[in-house]
């Protein structure tokens, strides 16, 4: 290469670089950021306890830290909270899609071994919320799912909802969708549909509630949309009972 066709060359780049750190001035070219929003909110008590992905824990926090995971958008929280022991191993969010679920608690385990407490007012609720969902959603087009296994008196139950103010954990105004439970040892598990449209942008938040002394939880849960196949496949299960039906008031 001659030193001519060198220098246009190098000219050429420089220019280039120009133009680029010009349009970045400008606003012509938005460089990519992903802002982590997601949090999981713990209280009991009275204590409140909260915990931004990536961010150490705010309030309530002497037997916590912060979040355990560098993963952006997954919240890992371990630690105790008014005697309450617990260890949340993934809340999950994927906004601003709801595939393959918007919310997820992967897994969850918490146990109270407090004589007289961790009932009523001292019963722990594990709250995680993200914002800017931006997937639209017809009224009644929400479904929450829950399952735990419990040992002990104690119980459990989830609750879901959507709040088209988009405010991290759901205040003010947020819609239910639905609450799962309660449940009660050894085992239960269930699912619930509703809520108001979501309209873009919206923030959606788990509420799952753990009550009574002397018992211990493992829990998963989360908020998605009913899969098309399987809206289909209820209408054929529908369809087939509406035809079994048939067949046998025709035979009396």
């Amino acid at each position: 290469m001659g030193l001519g066709t060198l220098w246009r060359s190098e000219e050429m780049n420089r220019k280039l670089l120009t133009a680029v750190v010009l349009a970045l001035s400008l606003g012509w070219i938005q460089v990519a950021s992903a802002a982590v929003t997601d949090a999981i909110r713990l209280t009991s008590g009275g204590q409140i306890a909260t915990i931004v992905d990536n961010l150490p824990c705010v309030g309530a926090c002497v037997g916590l830290t912060g979040d355990l995971n560098p993963a952006m958008g997954t919240t890992t929280v371990s630690g105790t909270l008014n005697g309450w022991t617990l260890n949340i191993t993934s809340g999950t969010s994927h906004s601003p899609n709801l595939s393959p679920f918007g919310l997820d608690i992967t897994t969850l385990t918490a146990s109270c071994g407090v004589a007289g407490g961790c009932t009523g007012a001292n019963d722990l609720h594990v709250i995680f919320s993200d914002i800017n969902f931006a997937v639209p959603v017809a009224a009644g087009g929400f479904a929450t799912t829950y399952s735990a296994t419990i040992t002990g008196p104690g119980s459990t139950s989830e609750s879901a909802f959507v709040d088209n103010s988009n405010t991290l954990f759901g205040e003010p105004g947020a819609g239910l969708i639905g609450t799962v439970g309660p449940f009660f040892a050894p085992f239960g598990a269930g699912s619930a549909t509703g809520g108001p449209a979501g309209v873009p942008n919206y923030s959606l938040t788990l509420d799952q509630v753990f009550d009574g002394a002397g018992s211990s939880f493992s829990a998963d849960g989360n908020i998605t949309t009913p899969e098309p196949s399987t809206i289909a496949l209820l209408g054929t299960a529908l369809v087939g009972l509406g035809w079994l039906g048939r067949r046998r008031r025709m035979k009396v």
